[in-house]
């Protein structure tokens, strides 16, 4: 049970941090929506994301952060106080409906977030 406590304080520390990233760059307060299990066919679509995978002596696993298009350029208009209606040319070339495969059979969480443009998403699952 003491892994799993700390294995939790972990991808906390990670929510929590990406959260006031977004809150301080971009001047949003996401909405933390209720946390489902990933399950095949969910129908998330995801166009940018970062995914973690970390291993030392007290967690092994995966955490990552997903957005689709609408989400990431309403974030860099807050952010940049500018008008942008797409990505650049780097983003949109490397833009795609994202499946990301975990190499675990444990859960895979999803916290979605909501905002005023969208939803985007955290998962994290860890390997034991």
């Amino acid at each position: 049970m003491e892994t799993k406590k700390k294995d939790t304080q972990i991808i906390k520390t990670f929510v929590n941090g990406a959260i006031k990233i977004i809150k301080n760059h971009h001047l949003i307060s996401p909405k933390a929506l209720e946390k489902i299990k990933k399950r095949y066919g969910l129908g998330i679509k995801t166009d940018i994301a970062s995914v973690v995978n970390l291993s030392n002596v007290t967690f092994k696993g995966s955490i990552g952060i997903f957005f689709p298009k609408q989400v990431v350029i309403f974030l860099i208009r807050k952010m940049l106080k500018q008008n942008a209606s797409n990505l650049s040319r780097n983003l949109e070339n490397g833009e795609t409906n994202l499946g990301v495969k975990y190499m675990t059979m444990n859960p895979i969480i999803i916290l979605p977030f909501a905002t005023n443009f969208g939803i985007f998403h955290i998962e994290s699952t860890t390997q034991k």
